[in-house]
């Protein structure tokens, strides 16, 4: 469960970043279309998230903001 937690948070910030370029560039369509990704990708990952102790979702958290 661990590891598709972290990869849907990947994922996330992925289509994040892609996100903000594409606002950078004015870009509706695109802003549109990575908001969505990222909305699906962080639900996937709360999904999983709350399948493991919450222990195991700090040391996962902190593990990805190093």
């Amino acid at each position: 469960m661990v590891n598709k937690a972290t990869t849907w948070m990947a994922k996330y910030d992925l289509n994040n970043d892609l996100r903000d370029k594409a606002e950078g560039l004015d870009d509706e369509r695109l802003v549109a279309k990575y908001d969505k990704l990222c909305e699906r990708a962080y639900n996937k990952y709360l999904e999983y998230c709350d399948e493991l102790p919450k222990r195991e979702v700090a040391n996962m958290e902190k593990q990805m903001n190093q």
